[in-house]
């Protein structure tokens, strides 16, 4: 009987991935809980409660987009919990990317990237944390490629 494809796909992901990624998530939804449970005003999300990010003169022409995914709105939780899985899944490939065997060095190189203070900063900016996340994770899918050695990855 054939499978679906992303039953193939789903066989391909190994254990070790899936334990980065929740340690990582587990790591960032308790280091950032209070961010994400309250509303922590800014300069800069009092006036950006709704904003539709259509920010193409300052060129970021690609944010309207990223944030479309979850919402225009001030959203804690949805945002920040869209940023940390985010995270999670960057984490994997950045893990991935450097070839760390070791689980414990994974785990930690994980960690560390979710806790890191560019990181806690962007958790201020919530109304577009979770698209400057989805652009983190792309580009460590984009550096992830790199290093292989297929051509159609390298094109990508």
């Amino acid at each position: 009987m054939k499978k679906f494809w992303i039953e193939t796909w789903i066989n391909k992901v190994d254990i070790k991935s899936v334990k980065i990624c929740l340690a990582v998530f587990l790591t960032g939804c308790f280091t950032h809980a209070f961010v994400l449970t309250n509303q922590l005003p800014n300069y800069d999300s009092q006036w950006f409660l709704y904003s539709p990010q259509d920010v193409v003169t300052s060129g970021r022409w690609f944010l309207k987009y990223a944030g479309g995914i979850s919402s225009y709105f001030h959203l804690q939780c949805l945002n920040g919990l869209l940023g940390i899985i985010y995270i999670s899944l960057a984490a994997v490939f950045i893990i991935r990317c450097l070839d760390i065997n070791s689980m414990f060095l994974s785990f930690l190189a994980g960690m560390v990237l979710v806790v890191y203070p560019t990181v806690t900063k962007t958790f201020n900016f919530m109304y577009a944390a979770d698209a400057y996340f989805l652009a983190m994770l792309l580009s460590a899918v984009a550096a992830w490629m790199i290093t292989k050695q297929n051509w159609f990855f390298r094109i990508g």
